[in-house]
């Protein structure tokens, strides 16, 4: 900051009409500059830089109170220590950033949450509830969704309550790993219970379900399920591929494929390519 102060000074001398002889070695101490305008401006210059010298530190100051602001203000990284048994639960309002790829379940559970998944991979599901309690304003953005392979009924990747409103998913690239257990349907993308939920941008890839035996056939994974609850929802510029439905024995159905938007008696929904 004095620095720039200095500089300024300097730029003015060369429109007056003065000469002067430079040394030869770098002007950058405080000492040579003041001998250089004493000879300029006289002995009353030291006390022209002192007042020079108190406005650039009020204004570091206030530089460094703005600073501690913004740091008490910003984002919280995500890292292994969130994890207890296997889940990162978010239920304090803030920014959050993943800061590492993490194999862990997240559970967002109140108002004002924004999730940046920073580019990085999550390899878990993501399940967005008040717990009875409604909640609202929520965003997940930018990075990897990888559920595993479910071994029982799977939940979908990204799992919506109806108590949720206003949440915004955009530029996930989700992919449900298929799975291999006997009887077990494949793994959805998104389950959408709440509302004015606004998914874009999305690339979601389904799981596959698993074969039969002597039962009719589980059904691949959808892409997006709309449930009866959902209001007001808007889905645009995504991609979906769906999982193959299970093999059976011969005498049964085999499973369908997974739908790519499934509207379950949802209400008011918009769907665009």
């Amino acid at each position: 900051m004095k620095t720039n102060c200095y500089l300024a000074m300097f730029c003015a001398l060369f429109s007056m009409p003065v000469s002067i002889a430079w040394a030869t070695e770098p002007m950058g101490s405080h000492s040579e500059i003041v001998r250089v305008f004493r000879a300029l401006w006289g002995d009353d210059v030291e006390s022209k830089v002192d007042v020079i010298d108190a406005a650039a530190s009020i204004n570091e100051s206030k530089i460094d109170a703005l600073d501690a602001q913004l740091e008490s203000l910003g984002v919280i990284p995500i890292t292994s220590s969130f994890i207890s048994a296997g889940t990162i639960t978010l239920s304090t309002a803030g920014h959050y950033t993943l800061a590492e790829d993490l194999t862990a379940n997240i559970d967002i559970t109140a108002s004002r949450i924004t999730v940046d998944l920073n580019s990085r991979s999550l390899t878990g599901v993501i399940t967005i509830d008040g717990g009875g309690s409604d909640i609202a304003n929520l965003e997940l953005y930018n990075g990897f969704l990888l559920p595993p392979a479910p071994a029982t009924a799977p939940s979908a990747g990204i799992t919506v309550d109806s108590g949720v409103s206003k949440l915004s998913i955009f530029n996930i690239i989700l992919f449900c790993t298929d799975t291999s257990a006997s009887a077990v349907a494949g793994r959805s993308g998104m389950e959408i219970a709440g509302d004015e939920v606004n998914i874009t941008n999305c690339h979601i890839t389904t799981g596959a379900a698993g074969n039969a035996g002597n039962v009719v056939g589980f059904a691949g994974g959808d892409g997006v399920e709309l449930t009866s609850t959902s209001t007001n929802a808007i889905i645009r510029d995504c991609v979906i591929s769906t999982g193959a439905g299970g093999d059976n024995a011969s005498n049964f159905s085999a499973g369908r494929g997974g739908h790519g938007i499934f509207v379950n008696a949802a209400s008011s929904a918009q769907i665009t390519a």
